[in-house]
C-alpha cells in the first residue's frame, strides 16, 4: 500500500468521524481480512460485526465528539 493510500484512508477516516456518517465508516473497514479495534476505555473487539456495531452505537451518538485530531503524515524509513 502506498503512503498516499495510507494517508487517504486516514483522512477518509477522521472525515467520516467527524460527520458521523457509518455508511463511509462502514466502507473503510475490511471485509476479507480479520479486523480488531479498541476505542478509548472499552476492551478489544475482534470480530468485524462487533466493530461495526461499536462505530455504528458511537457515530448514532449525539454526544459523540465531531472532530478528532486529524492531519497524519508519513514518511518511507529504509534500513
Amino acid at each position: 500500500m502506498s503512503i498516499d493510500a495510507i494517508l487517504f484512508a486516514n483522512e477518509t477516516y477522521y472525515a467520516a468521524f467527524a460527520e458521523h456518517d457509518f455508511d463511509a465508516m462502514d466502507d473503510l473497514w475490511a471485509r476479507s481480512v480479520p479486523v480488531a479495534c479498541i476505542h478509548p476505555g472499552w476492551h478489544a473487539l475482534d470480530d468485524r460485526d462487533k466493530v461495526m456495531e461499536s462505530w455504528r452505537a458511537i457515530l448514532a451518538d449525539d454526544a459523540a465528539p465531531a472532530s478528532m485530531e486529524a492531519g497524519a503524515t508519513m514518511s518511507e524509513s529504509r534500513p
